[in-house]
């Protein structure tokens, strides 16, 4: 009855208790949203550009009348998800962490593929280290995001608010790496699909922990008001 009596009003005032935390999560929700607008408006001005076959960075490629519009997008992305990252750190019961690393990587890889324009899709256009940054900063953001979905839903197993995405984070993991490696072997004509495939299952990911994260600031106290670490393990706890 006495921790009844402690912990309610610690559950009504969590969101404003936790500031950082909440924005940060609150960027993660609201990326997507932010970079969708970019993608369009990137495809309407760029001669010959498709919503389905080409890629997001086919817009920003060398030679591209307009490339800043889509480099612009992929760093407000990038920068969001650097917030998210943080907001995740603070929030996931355990190995935090190891959830951060790959988080922080894959938003640092996302900001990288917006500065660094890709190769033309031009026969004959050169093949120069610009365009090979890009390629590789591409990667590092399919890896890192995959890892990262992995690791979160391990880290999510047995704990109070989370474990309900133990299992899906498997299939989630398993359709960005699929649509990660189409994206990087199919054909020019179908890799913009594939792309469009790992960004929605990625980004669709990052929004169910982003809204995990606030619901369980909302519904657990804080362990410092229950005199505990600040990170929840009940595994260990048991």
């Amino acid at each position: 009855m006495q921790f009844m009596l402690v912990a309610s009003p610690i559950r009504r005032d969590a969101l404003t208790g936790q500031p950082l935390a909440v924005c940060c999560l609150c960027a993660g929700i609201v990326a997507p949203l932010v970079f969708i607008p970019f993608v369009i408006w990137a495809g309407w001005v760029t001669p010959g550009y498709s919503q389905i076959a080409s890629t997001f960075s086919d817009s920003a490629a060398q030679g591209q009348p307009h490339p800043e519009i889509m480099g612009i997008g992929l760093l407000l992305l990038g920068t969001l998800l650097g917030f998210f990252a943080i907001g995740c750190f603070l929030t996931i019961p355990r190995w935090n962490r190891l959830v951060f690393i790959p988080q922080l990587i894959c938003a640092a890889a996302i900001g990288g593929t917006g500065m660094f324009h890709d190769y033309s899709r031009v026969p004959g256009a050169p093949r120069n280290l610009e365009g090979f940054l890009h390629n590789t900063f591409a990667s590092l953001a399919i890896l890192s995001a995959t890892t990262a979905i992995l690791i979160s839903g391990l880290a999510a197993r047995r704990q109070a608010g989370w474990g309900h995405l133990f299992v899906p984070a498997f299939g989630f993991a398993l359709a960005s790496a699929t649509c990660g490696y189409l994206f990087q072997t199919v054909s020019d004509a179908r890799d913009g699909l594939a792309e469009r495939g790992f960004a929605m299952v990625a980004l669709s990911w990052i929004v169910v922990v982003a809204l995990t994260a606030l619901v369980t600031i909302i519904e657990l106290p804080p362990a410092s008001a229950l005199g505990s670490d600040p990170i929840r393990d009940q595994t260990d706890a048991a």
